[in-house]
């Protein structure tokens, strides 16, 4: 599992980019295709992330006196037949 470390100021407005996040599938096609979520850590649900290419984003103001902190998990699950231990997250 790859781990992304980024400094966010609590002044960032809605809508500003955080990080994007990157799985490959060695896939060809439609199975191939890698669909992104937040499944943990996401408090007040301060952040959202585009299923399509990773790109995550503050969805709601943040406050330090509330979080100091956020730990996001992101799943990467690929378009592919075989579900299970073939998903990643970081």
């Amino acid at each position: 599992a790859d781990v992304y470390n980024v400094d966010s100021m609590e002044n960032a407005q809605v809508g500003t980019f955080v990080v994007l996040v990157n799985a490959t599938d060695i896939d060809d096609g439609e199975n191939g295709t890698v669909i992104y979520s937040i499944v943990d850590g996401n408090h007040n649900d301060s952040f959202v992330i585009s299923p399509s290419n990773g790109t995550i984003m503050i969805l709601r103001s943040l406050d330090r006196e509330t979080h100091t902190a956020f730990n996001l998990t992101v799943m990467a699950i690929d378009n592919g037949t075989l579900r299970g231990p073939y998903n990643s997250t970081t």
